[in-house]
C-alpha cells in the first residue's frame, strides 16, 4: 500500500508541474515552457529518485513522472496530431528533462554532468533557433526556405485587369508575397515589403508582387479596395480563386516564394528571408 502511496504522489507531483508551466506557452511562449519545464523535470526526477529510492525502483519512478507528464498531453496529440504539432517540441523537451535526469542521478559524475550539459545545450538550441525552423517546417515545408519546386501554370489578373501569367516571369526574380485580407499578419509585413520593393525597384530583372489570395467574405474588389487605403507603391495582383494557392502550395498567410527565370520556385518562406536569397541567386548568376 505504502508503494501505492509513494506512485501515486510521484504523478500528482508531475501532473501539477506540467498544469504549472502549461502557461508560459500563452503568456510567454512555447519556449519559454520547455527550457522551464525542462529544468524542472529534470530536477523533479533526481529529488523523487532520491527520495523514494528505498522504497521504489528507479523505473518505477520515472514511469510515475513520466505518466503525470503525459497523461493530458499524449491524448491530444494522438487525437488532433496535426493541430498540436506546433507544441510537439515542448513536450519532447519535457520528456528529455526526464530523461537526463534519471540519466544524470544512476551515472558516474563526471558522465551525468556531461550528458546533461549537453541536453541543456541542445535545449538552448532549440530555444534560440530550433523552434523557429521547426515552425518554418510547419508553415513552409522547409526549415531553411530553401525549396526546388516546378512553377505551375497560373493566370492571375492586375488591377488594370490585364493577364499575368508564366510568360511574364521569364529571365527574371519574382517575388511573390501571398495575402489575404482577413489576414493581419499581413497587413503587418506590408511596410517591409514596401521596404525591399523601393531597395530593388532600380535592379533590373527583379520584379515584387503581392499577390491577393480571396477568401470567404470577400466581394467583388475588396483587395482593391483595401490597398487604396494604404499608400504602397508595390504592384498588386488579385487572384480569381484560392486554387492559385493551392498550385503554389500556399497554406498560411502571409508566404514569400521566390521563382528563378520563370522556371523554379527557389524560395518559400518569410519577407524577412528575402535579401539573402536574392543575393544567392545573384552569386549564382
Amino acid at each position: 500500500m505504502k508503494n501505492y502511496t509513494a506512485i501515486l504522489t510521484i504523478f500528482l507531483f508531475s501532473l501539477l508541474l506540467m498544469l504549472l508551466v502549461a502557461p508560459l506557452r500563452g503568456y510567454v511562449n512555447v519556449m519559454s515552457s520547455s527550457l522551464v519545464g525542462f529544468i524542472a523535470y529534470f530536477l523533479l526526477t533526481n529529488y523523487f529518485i532520491y527520495k523514494f529510492k528505498s522504497k521504489l525502483k528507479d523505473l518505477w519512478i520515472v514511469l510515475a513522472i513520466l505518466s503525470g507528464l503525459c497523461i493530458l498531453q499524449v491524448p491530444s496529440h494522438i487525437f488532433d496530431f496535426q493541430a498540436t504539432l506546433i507544441s510537439l517540441p515542448d513536450f519532447l523537451i519535457h520528456c528529455l528533462g526526464i530523461l537526463i535526469g534519471f540519466i544524470y542521478y544512476k551515472s558516474k559524475k563526471i558522465i551525468g554532468i556531461t550528458v546533461t550539459a549537453l541536453a541543456l545545450c541542445f535545449v538552448l538550441y532549440v530555444y534560440f533557433d530550433g523552434y523557429g525552423r521547426w515552425l518554418d517546417y510547419l508553415s513552409f515545408g522547409s526549415f531553411s526556405y530553401t525549396v526546388s519546386e516546378e512553377v505551375p501554370e497560373f493566370n492571375i489578373v492586375n488591377p488594370k485587369g490585364s493577364d499575368f501569367t508564366n510568360k511574364d516571369l521569364n529571365g527574371k526574380i519574382v517575388i511573390f508575397d501571398f495575402w489575404n485580407t482577413h489576414c493581419g499578419v499581413c497587413f503587418q509585413k506590408f511596410p517591409m515589403l514596401q521596404e525591399k520593393f523601393i531597395k530593388y525597384m532600380n535592379t533590373p530583372g527583379i520584379e515584387f508582387y503581392a499577390v491577393n489570395i480571396p477568401v470567404r467574405g470577400d466581394s467583388i474588389g475588396s483587395a482593391k479596395k483595401v490597398m487604396n487605403e494604404y499608400s504602397y507603391t508595390f504592384p498588386v495582383l488579385i487572384a480569381r480563386s484560392d486554387s492559385l494557392a493551392k498550385r503554389f502550395n500556399v497554406f498560411v498567410y502571409p508566404t514569400v516564394i521566390i521563382i528563378r527565370n520563370g522556371m523554379e520556385i527557389i524560395f518559400r518562406g518569410n519577407i524577412e528571408g528575402v535579401d539573402d536569397a536574392i543575393e544567392r541567386i545573384q552569386k549564382d548568376r
